[in-house]
């Protein structure tokens, strides 16, 4: 197609898209140098310096950008995100992680074959909830463990589950009928096959989820219960995700959630927690 383009003229458009590509190179550039001296001045200073409970710079790097500008504008970085613009925000998540949004799940994640079923639930191999009974014992008998202790050094690895986007784990799984439920600090909760592993169903939430997660019968079938690091309390069909009701009983803008909720003589207790103040009180939801 040169043939046909006299010398000068080609000589004048590749100079042309050099200067443009420079131009642009050196913009991105200069964009990734503000926002670096950006970081260091608000963020660094926690970040890199061994703060406790701050995520090091090489965690944030394995956040998603959805959750570092949650954090600013939503989450535990609220205050600090209030003097930052949103143009701001948004560069400081694409300079932390990388990208500038985080991939879709794969379909080969989810369970080919989408058959959840609790029938005989309660009576096989479980963990329900945090203590795993109301007295929270946290142990488990031989007869609902059906594990010998002989058989405890045998045991290998059969499937593992990483948190896209997530730099920790802090929610207790739950086991109920085969599946195991369990929540995450990406504001997400995931019902996988105890089996294999596959994901069964992910249920968006509007907060990270660090409590644990209660199953049981209500009216409208097989119930998974939970709360968030917002003190909203949820109730979600465990069969196909979808949900049910969210209140959140606590208005205090500092409320949280991290006790388990509790199913008990048909009531669902739940503990608060208000933050900066040594606070905490427990209330009952009805079940659906």
């Amino acid at each position: 197609m040169w043939c046909n383009i006299p010398r000068a003229t080609a000589i004048l458009l590749l100079n042309v898209s050099g200067f443009l590509a420079a131009t642009a190179a050196q913009a991105q550039g200069s964009g990734d140098t503000e926002t670096e001296s950006l970081y260091r001045q608000r963020c660094a200073g926690c970040h890199e310096a061994g703060v406790s409970r701050a995520p090091t710079r090489e965690s944030l790097g394995q956040m998603s950008p959805e959750s570092v500008r949650f954090a600013l504008t939503s989450g535990k970085m609220f205050l600090q995100g209030t003097s930052l613009t949103q143009e701001q925000i948004i560069a400081l998540s694409r300079f932390l992680t990388g990208k500038d949004a985080q991939p879709p799940l794969p379909a080969a994640a989810f369970c080919e074959a989408h058959h959840v079923s609790f029938d005989g639930a309660l009576a096989r191999p479980r963990w329900n909830g945090w203590g795993a009974d109301l007295s929270q014992s946290r142990s488990e008998s031989a007869s609902m463990a059906q594990l010998p202790a002989d058989q405890l050094p045998k045991l290998e690895v059969k499937w593992a589950f990483g948190f896209p986007g997530d730099f920790r784990a802090y929610a207790q799984p739950a086991v109920v009928g085969g599946h195991l439920f369990v929540g995450s600090a990406g504001r997400k909760v995931y019902s996988l096959n105890a089996d294999t592993g596959c994901i069964d169903w992910v249920f968006d939430a509007d907060f990270p989820v660090r409590t644990a997660i209660s199953v049981g019968q209500g009216q409208r079938g097989w119930i998974a219960y939970f709360g968030d690091q917002h003190a909203n309390a949820y109730a979600v069909d465990a069969v196909d995700g979808k949900l049910l009701w969210k209140v959140r009983p606590e208005e205090h803008p500092e409320a949280i959630i991290t006790g388990t909720p509790t199913l008990a003589e048909g009531k669902l207790l739940r503990a608060d927690l208000i933050q900066r103040g040594i606070c905490g009180s427990q209330s009952k939801l009805p079940l659906l």
